[in-house]
């Protein structure tokens, strides 16, 4: 155990005596409960309070056209819901948590439209607020589940929002022990430490004593409302024992899947090992950290989150290794008479434009948030081999400073890693579809590998073409991602393939299998930045427009 940080700490003997999680208090019940559709099934039979879960709500729909609502008659504070979910031990349920003032304009509290319920109880579980949310009304919208289209909610219940909720400061240590709320499969505290409730505690032999969490089994989950006290790239330290090979959880934040960790044998279930997982951007502000179980029997004592001081923006970021492509022509942008091609700004003074922290156009900036992209669909900046416009930058590898950029390349061999943290802020709300990192092969017509961004209702889409000889492009599907909230993709070359990550999924491509070895003899450099797949028109009205906050590249 080590010392931490709360905003706002309960002792032991407090957390006993008020039952923290053992028993919850539960706001009024909603005066009117109405959905959107059912089978016969109605939307009351979720507030009945049936112990056996026997009776529910079911809707028939998975792109959330289906909800069931609750009308409190006048403002209501809560802190969360508890959600019972029918077949919830078979699989697992889709959904968003929304709440409203006035029944039209909705605010979505919790997203897990995309990572689902636990699949692993037929019982309540526990879904927190980030902060204590005030509002008239609240519904539950429907996305199906991992088996079907269905949407089924056995029981719902109301928590009180009057406690105020536990935050732990970070950068700063996170306890195991004081989680906000938990899932065990178990009754009782095996360990009989520290809380009265199903969460197996006990007293830890590690560095510092203190308790940690054990008897860890899969299906069950921590949750930790944390307070982000300055925006950055976070890693979190996760300290953790066992006397297996067994354990492995997922680490997510905001209900989005930041890491996958695996627990091998340390050696004895108090013989501890820390292991260091990356987080991606945290923007400043209340999040919720979950640790959730896939592989049973491992202890945890605690989770350290960390701010990276790697690069960024402004300063961090590397402007000496880039150029960016405007969607405009060089003699719009430049006044160069050349109308045939797009406009280019060069690092180092090479260009009457210089790329650098005080660049600022219409297309490019850079401000304390991140590298801001902009393409109007209006404009007329093509680049060789597509009849699309762009804002994206192009890597300049091992470039001497006003030298052919076209040279500034990479051959195959070791690791190349492409990072990057993104936000969607602008886009076709008809037919989204947008490129927002590549691997491109030096003289090749086709990139090796596209990344789409398609909506927030579809899957992060790679695009690869199978050789670099002709046009023969496959896709293979990575996670879903909301264009809300920034988002992490890594694209990374190996010895024996390619990786991508995104969504909380990961992805290989291998050479000689989907891949041609011929793309061996290539030279490659990565592209981050907005390239939308859809023709420019003189007449278009749309704007795609994104934030990086985060944009780095290792060759190692």
């Amino acid at each position: 155990m080590k010392s931490s940080n709360n905003i706002l700490k309960l002792s032991a003997i407090c957390l006993a005596l008020t039952g923290a999680f053992s028993s919850s208090a539960f706001a009024a019940t909603p005066s009117v409960i109405t959905d959107n559709g059912n089978d016969g099934n109605v939307a009351a039979n979720t507030i009945d309070n049936d112990p056996t879960f026997s009776t529910r709500w079911s809707a028939n729909g998975n792109d959330g056209s289906q909800w069931v609502r609750y009308d409190f008659g006048s403002a209501t504070s809560l802190s969360g819901l508890n959600i019972a979910f029918y077949k919830g031990d078979q699989r697992q349920t889709y959904f968003r948590i929304q709440s409203s003032n006035d029944g039209s304009n909705w605010t979505t509290q919790i997203d897990a439209s995309s990572t689902g319920s636990s699949g692993s109880t037929t019982g309540l579980e526990n879904y927190s607020f980030n902060d204590n949310v005030s509002a008239r009304y609240f519904r539950i919208q429907g996305f199906g589940n991992s088996s079907n289209t269905w949407n089924s909610l056995t029981d719902v219940e109301f928590i009180d929002g009057g406690e105020p909720v536990i935050r732990t400061s970070v950068p700063g240590l996170i306890q195991a022990e004081d989680y906000n709320a938990a899932y065990d499969t178990t009754a009782g505290n095996t360990g009989g430490q520290y809380r009265a409730d199903d969460v197996d505690v006990q007293t830890t032999n590690d560095t510092d004593g203190g308790y940690n969490v054990g008897w860890i089994k899969s299906g069950e989950w921590l949750e930790y409302p944390i307070s982000v006290t300055s925006a950055g790239t976070y890693t979190a330290d996760i300290r953790v024992a066992s006397s297996r090979s067994t354990g492995t959880f997922d680490v997510l934040v905001d209900g989005n899947t930041k890491a996958n960790v695996e627990v091998g044998h340390t050696g004895g279930w108090q013989s501890w090992t820390t292991q260091t997982v990356n987080l991606g951007t945290l923007s400043a502000g209340n999040h919720t950290i979950r640790i959730n179980v896939t592989g049973s029997d491992f202890n945890l004592n605690w989770v350290e989150l960390k701010k990276e001081s790697g690069p960024i923006t402004g300063t961090g970021f590397d402007w000496d290794g880039w150029k960016v492509t405007m969607p405009v022509n060089g003699d719009t942008f430049y006044g160069d008479g050349n109308t045939s091609s797009a406009a280019e700004i060069q690092p180092a003074g090479c260009t009457d434009a210089t790329f650098d922290e005080d660049l600022a156009n219409e297309y490019f900036w850079s401000d304390s948030e991140g590298l801001h992209f902009k393409v109007p669909m209006n404009l007329d900046g093509k680049t060789p081999n597509t009849s699309y416009i762009r804002s994206e930058l192009r890597e300049l590898h091992d470039w001497s400073p006003c030298g052919t950029t076209s040279e500034a390349n990479w051959a195959f061999g070791g690791n190349h890693t492409l990072n990057a943290t993104i936000r969607i802020d602008d886009y076709n709300r008809d037919t989204a579809k947008v490129v927002v990192g590549q691997i491109h092969g030096h003289d090749v017509s086709y990139a090796t590998i596209k990344l789409h961004w398609e909506g927030d209702s579809k899957p992060i889409r790679v695009i690869y073409n199978t050789t670099p000889a002709t046009s023969s492009s496959e896709s293979v599907n990575l996670g879903y991602v909301d264009s809300s909230g920034f988002w992490d993709y890594s694209i990374k070359m190996t010895d024996t393939g390619i990786e991508l990550s995104a969504g909380g999924v990961t992805e290989t491509l291998t050479f000689g299998n989907e891949l041609n070895n011929a793309w061996k003899d290539e030279t490659f450099y990565f592209k981050a930045g907005l390239y939308p797949q859809q023709k420019p028109d003189a007449s278009s009205t749309v704007i795609y427009e994104a934030t990086f906050s985060n944009v780095e590249v290792i060759h190692d």
